[in-house]
């Protein structure tokens, strides 16, 4: 069976036009993006040349930015995967567009190097067709924490809190890689059946560069940062205290049963948060107002985040993983 082929050159262009439209920097990367096409690695086992067939599709689990998620089972070993479908974009001349190509490798290469933090969604491999569609086959999750918020409405600060050591723990080896997410909300969360939080979809990780993130194109949603609104074209780059506002947003999302920002979603740079108080929230009540200082600057930095008082209590609650674990086995069943 052979190896796709990777990107492929339409045929309206010649070879010599193709390899015009792109730096040898740029050829490199995208040489990079394909030459591990149809690897996949299971329990440290290796499968050379899988094809898209040897995955029996399964049901529909949701969509994203780069199109649908099923459900799949690998033909060689029964194991169940996430299929993430990314259908390529192609600008007015039917060129791959280098920008695509940049942003699914950046979730690639996070994903590359997710095994090595238990708090980051597991990526088993991934194909790219000759039509250039990419599909990134990912650990299987029972829900994502916006599901479960929809399905249990509000959630005791304590498991939240556990969320939320497991997230920070995402977001502190992130940025270990000089990398923040840029997108983090409840639905890329995901937690498994034991409790375990890991975070998800990638495709906007940005590079940081003496605190700042070094792209300034940015998913802009309910979780985002202030300082994103107020940033004009040509300014310097957002800080990576940007992960930092969304994750106390989305912590804060679990435990009031709702987005705090409801009713106010036209004017969200004059938004009012109200402080979260000691008696909703014991555990996490500073340590979420602490992220959600207007001032970039005021907010903890992510590398501090892990030895936050509040994080390090929760840790200290040895029985609390398995106290979440049988109270996701209600919802999960």
């Amino acid at each position: 069976m052979d190896r796709p082929t990777g990107f492929s050159i339409p045929s309206n262009v010649s070879i010599s036009e193709f390899t015009q439209s792109y730096s040898f920097a740029d050829k490199q990367e995208i040489d990079r993006f394909s030459s591990n096409s149809g690897l996949m690695c299971f329990d440290n086992v290796t499968y050379e040349n899988v094809a898209v067939c040897e995955f029996n599709k399964g049901k529909k689990l949701g969509s994203g930015a780069f199109g649908n998620v099923f459900e799949a089972t690998f033909a060689r070993n029964d194991k169940k995967v996430a299929v993430k479908e990314c259908v390529a974009r192609i600008n007015s001349e039917n060129y791959i567009l280098l920008g695509w190509a940049k942003r699914m490798g950046r979730e690639l290469e996070i994903n590359s190097t997710s095994h090595q933090c238990e708090n980051l969604l597991k990526c088993h491999g991934y194909i790219i067709t000759p039509e250039s569609h990419v599909f990134l086959y990912l650990e299987l999750m029972s829900i994502s924490l916006a599901q479960l918020s929809r399905a249990v409405g509000k959630i005791s600060d304590r498991f939240v809190g556990k969320f939320a050591v497991d997230v920070v723990t995402g977001m502190h080896y992130l940025r270990r890689l000089q990398m923040v997410h840029r997108d983090l909300k409840p639905d890329n969360m995901l937690i498994d059946e034991f409790g375990m939080v890991k975070l998800a979809d990638f495709g906007f990780i940005g590079y940081v560069t003496h605190m700042s993130v070094v792209s300034n194109t940015l998913g802009v949603t309910l979780y985002t940062a202030p300082e994103v609104f107020t940033t004009l074209p040509g300014a310097p780059p957002y800080k990576s205290s940007v992960d930092v506002w969304s994750f106390a947003i989305s912590m804060l999302e679990l435990i009031r049963g709702e987005h705090p920002l409801v009713g106010q979603e036209h004017d969200l740079l004059n938004a009012v948060i109200p402080a979260l108080t000691r008696e909703e929230a014991p555990f996490l009540h500073e340590l979420i107002n602490d992220c959600l200082r207007r001032k970039p600057s005021e907010r903890p930095r992510i590398q501090a985040l892990p030895d936050h008082e509040a994080i390090r209590r929760i840790k200290g609650e040895t029985d609390i993983r398995e106290e979440v674990r049988q109270w996701l086995r209600r919802f999960l069943a």
